[in-house]
């Protein structure tokens, strides 16, 4: 293992380095707003993506994502070109009627729902849920 002492980590390694501790600060901190800039942030603080529209969320995942309209037209999802990442907002559907809530699901992350105060599961939703307001 190269140690930062001694200085011999590449400049790429370096970059990276600094990249995790920047994440570190803010992952300590409880995140805070603006600070998202990838699905992995997005992932460690499911929350942060409460109130944002399509154009914002857009702006914190970054490149290499395809924005299309939700099945049934009542939002908004991002599809991963790359891989099996999904960051989705719906107003509500017939599921859950006049429900608002946000999915970021991958293989790794798993499912996961962001909701406001009046979200009802369904018996077989799987997602874990974050409850938000």
């Amino acid at each position: 293992m190269k140690s930062i002492a001694q200085g011999t980590l590449t400049q790429q390694e370096n970059n990276e380095l600094n990249d995790l501790y920047q994440h570190w600060l803010w992952y300590t901190k409880g995140g805070r707003e603006g600070v998202i800039k990838s699905f992995d942030d997005l992932v460690a603080d499911p929350k942060s993506i409460w109130g944002k529209s399509a154009d914002e969320v857009e702006k914190m995942l970054g490149e290499g994502w395809e924005k299309q309209p939700l099945n049934s037209g009542e939002g908004w999802k991002f599809i991963q070109k790359d891989g099996d990442g999904f960051v989705s907002f719906t107003s509500g559907n017939s599921h859950h009627p006049n429900s608002t809530y946000y999915k970021i699901n991958s293989g790794t992350a798993g499912k996961n729902k962001v909701v406001g105060k009046g979200y009802i599961p369904s018996k077989d939703d799987k997602s874990k849920i974050f409850y938000v307001e």
